[in-house]
């Protein structure tokens, strides 16, 4: 099982109150080494099968909800008390890492469009269209290793490409 660094599960300090509140994932995460180390020392008492594989359900049923706290189909007995952010619910939705943080922002000299892949290109290259690249424009610093180079695009002006 993976174990996300602490700046993904920071630990909340309070203004109010001693002490500090650990992230849900924190949480989960000591349950189920928690539950972990039960089983592992029932095993070794000798308990009864059938107290082994309840607990390995339930130990099963917490890693499940580490990663999405949202399933449905829980028994009743063993539905959790409090709500819980796993990683699924830190991923999808419009705030969401995927929709809030990773998604297109709004910044200067860039245009939208569908990746695609293309044979014809190497890994490191991006194919641009034409009539894209007349109307995209970008800030270029002059200085005297490039100056020949943008007075050629001057030269060349809106119509023709690259200028």
């Amino acid at each position: 099982m993976l174990v996300p660094p602490l700046c993904i599960r920071p630990t909340v300090q309070s203004d109010f109150r001693a002490g500090t509140n650990e992230d849900d994932l924190t949480i989960k995460l000591s349950e189920i080494i928690f539950l972990n180390d039960v089983i592992q020392r029932n095993r070794l008492n000798g308990v009864k099968m059938d107290k082994l594989v309840e607990q390995w359900d339930f130990l099963q049923l917490q890693c499940a909800l580490y990663i999405n706290s949202s399933l449905s189909g829980i028994p009743a007995h063993m539905q959790p008390k409090k709500w819980i952010r796993s990683f699924a619910q830190r991923l999808k939705g419009k705030q969401g890492r995927f929709r809030g943080n990773l998604s297109g922002k709004r910044v200067d000299f860039s245009a939208r469009t569908v990746i695609s892949p293309d044979p014809n290109l190497r890994i490191d290259e991006v194919a641009v269209p034409i009539h894209v690249a007349k109307i995209m424009s970008y800030p270029e610093i002059v200085n005297k290793t490039n100056i020949e180079f943008i007075r050629q695009l001057v030269r060349n002006g809106p119509d023709i490409h690259p200028g």
